[in-house]
């Protein structure tokens, strides 16, 4: 291993990197206390009801839910999300409150759809939406996010890494970049480079498990981000 992805490595383990998404669907500091996000046979959408019921529990003025509406008040307006599902239940989106970031400005939540899931982030200045495929990661800065989405089984959701940049009213996405191997988790090492641990497939298990082999680094040259393997 190079010297300086093993510093990358003690540095991530140590806990001394900025905000990862590090537990089941959000970060642990959200879910910890949620029982349903713990546990063996977890279920993405019980994960954030679950937190949800404890944000609404603590008497936030921001969100209020009735019945299947979801509201979020921002300040220049209220944000309705409505779950919708089918009679047979084979089509479905739920959406889900998973709080506030303040260094974003924003409020997240979790989309649950019949099949796979994303994210939507939520501008509390002007109650624009956008929807990453992963837990927004804030920049030290505040000024991006990052975005990671793990899937090379079943294909439900996204195999990516996105790049999200912040603006005074929204958000745009900067970059997104498909690898053949899965985005594991990631953290920014400073408003400019992100690292990314790397599952790759075990040939000895028939493909069918995954296994951390690397790291990866988006890094900004100018306007462009590039993924360095």
């Amino acid at each position: 291993m190079k010297i300086e992805s093993l510093c990358w490595t003690v540095l991530f383990t140590l806990g001394l990197m900025s905000e990862s998404s590090a537990g089941y669907i959000a970060t642990d500091e959200i879910e910890q206390g949620v029982a349903e996000c713990s546990g063996p046979n977890l279920n993405t959408f019980q994960c954030a009801r679950g937190i949800e019921r404890k944000l609404l529990a603590e008497k936030s003025g921001a969100i209020n839910r009735s019945a299947s509406i979801l509201q979020i008040r921002t300040a220049r307006k209220t944000v309705k999300v409505a779950d919708e599902r089918t009679e047979n239940g084979e089509k479905s989106v739920e959406y889900s409150y998973l709080g506030f970031s303040k260094k974003l400005n924003s409020h997240v939540l979790y989309v649950q759809y019949y099949e796979g899931g994303a994210y939507m982030v939520i501008h509390h200045s002007s109650g624009e939406s956008s929807f990453p495929s992963g837990y927004p990661i804030a920049s030290p800065d505040g000024k991006h996010f990052l975005s990671i989405s793990e899937d090379l089984f079943a294909g439900y959701d996204p195999n990516n890494v996105e790049i999200w940049r912040v603006t005074s009213s929204g958000f745009r996405r900067v970059a997104n970049f498909e690898p053949e191997w899965g985005p594991h988790r990631g953290s920014w090492l400073d408003p400019r480079r992100a690292r990314i641990n790397k599952h790759c497939y075990v040939p000895s298990k028939g493909n069918a498990e995954l296994t951390i082999c690397g790291v990866a680094r988006i890094e900004r040259s100018g306007l462009v981000w590039e993924l360095v393997e």
